[in-house]
């Protein structure tokens, strides 16, 4: 075909791609999608990998130009049957003999003299005559969890465990009391 010189309009019809890439220089990197309609995104020429219907090689970033305004990630709302869980998972070992992926969760950090940002975990709000869902910290895999800290709608906290204090000079602070 040529040189592109203005805008591709395909009256509705697709494009297929074959083992292509969509690609902003013409080299094997960019977006490729396979014969299942999965789609992998990756520079530097990468190999791609179908393993779910969206493969990332790489990092992702989020929000407008100068970081702005709010930005979300979330799940679909569920119109039959019930809700499903929201998972994100730190990479599993693979027959590797490795330790799994640590999971982060950071807020942002300040700059200059301002304050760094509050990392919150809320659980769900309820409706009509519903109770708001627990916050709950567990331990060990999937099938096989322990639950080691709950804090419930009003605001008990549960710990499965000890609570162990390893500073002499820390300890429990009680306020508001006589």
């Amino acid at each position: 075909i040529g040189t592109i010189s203005s805008t591709l309009d395909t009256s509705n019809n697709n494009i297929d791609l074959g083992t292509g890439w969509l690609t902003g220089d013409g080299t094997a990197e960019g977006i490729n999608i396979d014969s299942t309609g999965k789609v992998f995104i990756g520079d530097s020429n990468p190999t791609a990998y179908f393993t779910s219907e969206l493969n990332v090689d790489g990092n992702i970033a989020i929000g407008t130009t100068n970081g702005n305004a709010s930005t979300s990630i979330v799940a679909k709302s569920c119109t039959t049957g019930s809700s499903q869980p929201f998972l994100i998972a730190g990479s599993s070992a693979s027959g590797t003999g490795n330790a799994g992926g640590i999971m982060l969760l950071q807020a942002g950090a300040g700059d200059s003299n301002g304050n760094g940002g509050e990392l919150q975990l809320c659980g769900g709000l309820k409706a009509g005559s519903g109770t708001d869902g627990d916050v709950v910290i567990r331990t060990g895999a999937s099938g096989s969890l322990t639950t080691a800290v709950t804090v419930d709608e009003a605001q008990n906290t549960t710990l499965g465990g000890h609570l162990i204090i390893t500073s002499a000079t820390d300890g429990i602070v009680h306020t508001g009391s006589g």
